[in-house]
Formats: C-alpha cells, structure tokens, sequence
C-alpha cells in the first residue's frame, strides 16, 4: 500500500450509522426476520440504492455510531471502492445505505410485504423435477 493509499483509508469514516428515521426501520426488519442483524438489512438496503440507481449526495446524515468499519462485511467495502469506484467505501456505504433503508421504509412500516417484494427482488421459477 502507498502513502496516497494510506491518506485514502485514514480519511474514511472509521464508524456509521443509520439515519434516525431508518434505524427503526433496520429493527423492524430484524425482529419480523427478514435479516440477522440491522447491519446485514443495511448493507442490503446499499444495495438496492447501487441498483436504483440513487444518488449518494441526497442520503439523510447518520444518527450517530451503531458500527465501526471492522463490522462490514469486506467484501461490500470491496465492491464499493471497485464498482463506484471510491476511496471512502464506509463513507459511500453509510450514504447508500441510508438512502436504501429509505425507500424501502413505507412498504416496512405498512406491512404485508414479502422480502423479494420489498427488495424488489425477481421472481425465479424453479423448475421441480
């Protein structure tokens, strides 16, 4: 790693968090069990902001710290620096996952959802044998 590479990661954020709206949100989908951890609906909700195609300068602030960088899981970070690309992937994946946390939250609070609906996921047809 070069200097230039070792000024990128000191400059990224070292923690991250939701939103205040979102971290209700990021709990409701926990405890309805769609994911493990609010981190694990985070890091999926980045997701879908990457495949929306939405805009990481228009994300809320975070709340505060709910997780550090070791948290992440590193292939997401990995991603994030290769197909954005960005030197400060905990920064871009806090904007992301907040805006994907976001546009998810109306379908979260009104219920009667499915995950693949919500994660607007495509319906596969298995074929049984």
């Amino acid at each position: 790693m070069n200097d230039d590479e070792v000024d990128d990661k000191i400059s990224d954020r070292v923690t991250l968090g939701p939103s205040v709206s979102n971290k209700d949100v990021l709990d409701l989908l926990v405890r309805q069990g769609m994911f493990r951890t609010a981190l694990g609906a985070f890091q999926a909700a980045a997701m879908l902001a990457i495949r929306r195609g939405l805009d990481p300068a228009t994300a809320q602030g975070s709340a505060g710290t709910m997780w550090n960088r070791g948290s992440v899981t590193p292939q997401v970070l990995e991603f994030l620096e290769w197909y954005l690309p960005t030197k400060t992937p905990v920064r871009m994946l806090e904007q992301l996952g907040n805006l994907g946390t976001a546009h998810v939250a109306d379908r979260v609070r009104s219920g009667g959802y499915t995950l693949t609906e919500l994660f607007e996921l495509p319906e596969l047809e298995i074929d049984q044998p």
